[in-house]
């Protein structure tokens, strides 16, 4: 079990003696829990994760970060749009199932003060015709991008892409004449430091760009196997596979245009325990992401593909009911945290010395769960059971159990 950020609070205050918020306020006293939630991912790295930057062809649909808050994800169907106002339904016979439709092109959109829905096609064979063949929401790639051919990166610094395409179906079905695969990608907003890198499940170290600006003065567009990656050159939070990838990376069909994963058949070889409801966990397949639980939704493949592990922080906590990503031993040491930081502030309530008091507890909360990180890592690897392992020390021989081979009454 875990704690809410309303569980904590009320702990913080009640230790406080201050329920009634005479002297610390609910916004400043949250404000410390979540700065202590992130400084304990931040020392421990006690959150671990993996994620995929897929060696596929990269969709684009906007070229500036600040564009993101504006795209809007509109609800696409398959049903004919016949007519534009609603008394026009006493002069459509048979159409009364179909739906209304104001414009047929974004742009549309700014000279119109009042919508309802999008049209491109007024009649279902039109389908197979219409300008637009977006079938749901899912099929659009909001990603960004800078360039449109691999030559323009020597006419652009940091940039991201290229793309040339904004669905995934045009590659997919062969629309597009070249299949750029992208070199440079943002890393996910949770990332901290980067724990290991694989490719085509190798593994590949870092490099450096001054290095590799010596040695090889193409590698921002020479394509092959990827062999490495670079963190310090194409901005913060991102990071560029050396060299550019030349192959496609296995992936899975995907059957359907939205719903859940129902037929796990093509993923893994395992009977199927049950005869109805739905996948809940695939063997082999790992979670991803802070939210450990659910449906399966996207499985990936590593052959061929460009997979990072990496120390991230914890699960994003906006609400009272939220929970912290962490069992509620150790939320004790944000309760410690966050009363060394009321208690050491100026004013009202201020206590130097029962302050110094939590914040040695805060410390000593965090050395603890270091310690035990260390000896999962090494008894894992080394031993079963929780004896000590002396570093450098040889593994223990075995030992066949006591009454092996005896009669034993």
């Amino acid at each position: 079990m875990a704690k809410t950020r309303t569980e904590l609070l009320n702990e913080v205050l009640n230790h406080l003696g201050d329920t009634e918020l005479a002297v610390w306020t609910a916004a400043e006293v949250i404000s410390y829990l979540d700065e202590g939630y992130k400084r304990m991912a931040e020392s421990t790295l006690c959150f671990w994760d993996i994620g995929y930057i897929e060696n596929l062809p990269y969709s684009g649909s906007y070229t500036a970060s600040w564009e993101a808050d504006y795209k809007a994800v509109e609800e696409y169907d398959e049903t004919p749009h016949n007519y534009n106002y609603t008394w026009e339904l006493d002069y459509c016979a048979g159409y009364v199932t179909y739906k209304l439709f104001d414009y047929c092109y974004e742009w549309e959109l700014a000279y119109l003060d009042t919508l309802t829905a999008r049209g491109d096609f007024t009649a279902h064979w039109e389908v197979e015709y219409a300008t637009l063949e977006v079938k749901s929401p899912d099929w659009v790639y909001y990603n960004q991008f800078n360039y449109t051919h691999d030559w323009e990166i020597n006419y652009i610094d940091n940039g991201i892409g290229p793309a040339n395409h904004s669905y995934p179906w045009e590659w997919q079905d062969e629309y597009v004449d070249t299949e750029y695969i992208r070199a440079v990608a943002k890393l996910p907003t949770d990332f901290y430091r980067m724990d290991r890198v694989t490719n085509d499940w190798s593994k590949i170290d870092p490099h450096m760009s001054a290095t590799l600006e010596v040695d090889d003065r193409v590698y921002e567009t020479q394509q092959g196997k990827v062999i490495g990656y670079l963190m310090d050159k194409d901005g913060l939070r991102t990071i560029r596979k050396y060299k550019v990838p030349n192959a496609n990376a296995d992936y899975y069909d995907v059957t359907g245009d939205w719903g859940i994963l129902r037929d796990p058949s093509d993923i893994t070889s395992d009977s199927v325990n049950g005869s109805w409801g739905i996948p809940r966990c695939i063997t082999g397949e790992h979670p991803i992401g802070p939210y450990r639980w659910g449906l399966p939704r996207r499985v990936y493949q590593d052959g061929g593909n460009f997979r990072i592990e990496y120390f991230r922080r914890g699960r994003p906590v906006e609400s009272g009911d939220d929970e912290y990503e962490m069992p509620d031993a150790y939320c004790k040491y944000l309760r410690h945290y966050a009363m060394n930081r009321a208690l050491a502030r100026e004013g009202a309530g201020q206590d130097l010395k029962l302050a110094a008091h939590y914040e040695e507890r805060w410390l000593v909360g965090l050395k603890r769960m270091g310690a035990r990180q260390i000896t999962a890592r090494v008894s894992r690897t080394r031993i079963l059971g929780a004896r000590k392992v002396v570093r450098g020390a040889r593994p223990p021989k075995p030992v066949l159990p006591w009454e092996y081979g005896r009669v034993v009454r």
